[in-house]
């Protein structure tokens, strides 16, 4: 069981002399990802119920939640405006669940890869492939490769001339260089509308052997209500993944366990459940830990976890 603390960085503007600040996955250098269409807000408009503006600074979207709005900063008037989450650019960056940028055809990126050694790309669709290209200061390839997404498995003749194309959702990968200064330009390639759900990227560091009998569930948050004439509606919501893993340590390494796992409450981490290199990507989620039980034994210490998802 492997854990990464993801890295972040903020985004600021200055409105009347006061500085409002957004954290995002990431050290972002760039992105070519469009963003969404809504209207810029300014001072000088009056915003009805319900419009919809961007705050370009903070790369966020703002709905308007009373009858009339004038010269009231979306970010400083939270009764106001409802923070509707990140523009479409920088929604692989934030952390709400279920939030995924869209493209056609394809989408690059470009984030610094200073001390990190790991990244992962998680809630995809569409996405066939994916570029990899890691550069020191010196403008020096370091890591460069192109990993295909395509689920070519087939049970059956039938499969192979008639099943359609699949992709992998979740990709890690375990083997960046550990580097003081460089970057990595990522290319995502997708059959028609391409989705990022989420890319988290930093040091990873180990919390034991993941052993099997580790299990995987989904949780749906999406609503159906039935009325009173036995009508059924139905309103589609995020899906949380949730791992209860069996893990075992050295018994010596106890105390440092319990110390690494507490340094996370309250705060979104990347746990890697497979290291293998075709290992199952269902036991990787962004999450924290709900439970941890160790009862130290003479050599070899084994306990449950239970981590919950948001993406």
């Amino acid at each position: 069981m492997t854990y990464l603390v993801p890295q972040k960085s903020s985004m600021q503007t200055t409105y009347n002399s006061s500085v409002y600040t957004v954290a995002y996955f990431n050290e972002i250098i760039s992105t070519d990802a469009t963003d969404n269409a809504q209207t810029e807000w300014d001072d000088t408009t009056t915003f009805v119920r319900d419009t919809y503006v961007k705050v370009t600074g903070l790369k966020r979207i703002y709905r308007c939640a009373s009858d009339a709005s004038t010269n009231q900063y979306p970010p400083a008037n939270p009764t106001v405006w409802v923070d509707y989450g990140a523009t479409n650019s920088y929604k692989l960056f934030d952390d709400i669940i279920g939030s995924q940028t869209e493209f056609d055809t394809n989408m690059t990126i470009e984030i610094s890869a200073n001390r990190m050694n790991m990244i992962a790309f998680l809630n995809m669709d569409n996405v066939s492939s994916i570029s990899i290209t890691q550069t020191n200061l010196r403008s020096d390839t370091t890591f460069d490769r192109v990993i295909d997404l395509v689920d070519y498995g087939v049970l059956s003749l039938y499969d192979y001339w008639y099943k359609p194309l699949s992709y992998r959702r979740d990709l890690v990968i375990k083997d960046l260089q550990f580097l003081v200064d460089a970057k990595l330009t990522i290319t995502f390639n997708a059959n028609g509308i391409g989705k990022v759900g989420a890319v988290v990227s930093g040091l990873a560091d180990n919390l034991g052997l993941t052993l099997f009998g580790s299990k995987v569930k989904l949780k749906d948050y999406s609503n159906y209500t039935t009325d009173s004439y036995g009508n059924t509606s139905f309103r589609k919501r995020g899906c949380a993944r949730i791992i209860t893993g069996q893990v075992i340590i050295d018994t010596n390494l106890v105390d440092e366990t319990i110390t690494k796992v507490a340094s996370r409450r309250g705060d979104l981490t990347l746990y890697v459940g497979d290291e293998r290199e075709d290992g199952f990507g269902s036991l990787s989620t962004l999450g924290y830990i709900e439970t941890l039980e160790l009862e130290p034994t003479p050599s070899k210490t084994k306990y449950p976890i239970t981590i919950i998802g948001v993406i």
